[in-house]
């Protein structure tokens, strides 16, 4: 008994089955993004931030996500929750959104 492993799911598997979740489990990698210097940008454009970022999601982010598999959970001022069926697509996907922010920004004045 000493040796036995503790049992492994849900405290009572016929509460799982009851409530309609054993079987319905997935695994999936969630990337969160964040726009740095986002509040120093609102307060000097705040229109303009707006539309820029807008503009840089929906023809960049949007589409690199969707290559990639993922999908969009949920959009903030700043931010967004993805989600990526494996953690391969996970991190392609983010290296390729840093590569397009960062040729994105080099056409755009320092401060902005």
């Amino acid at each position: 008994m000493a040796n036995q492993r503790p049992p492994v799911g849900p405290v009572d598997p016929g509460a799982g089955a009851a409530a309609g979740t054993v079987g319905d489990r997935r695994l999936v990698a969630v990337v969160s993004v964040d726009v740095v210097g986002y509040s120093r940008l609102m307060e000097l454009d705040e229109a303009g931030t707006h539309e820029a970022l807008r503009e840089f999601r929906l023809n960049t982010v949007d589409p690199l996500i969707a290559s990639h598999h993922g999908r969009t959970v949920k959009l903030t001022g700043d931010g967004a929750l993805l989600e990526f069926p494996s953690s391969v697509d996970a991190v392609r996907c983010s290296f390729r959104v840093q590569q397009a922010a960062a040729t994105w920004n080099a056409e755009r004045p320092e401060d902005r």
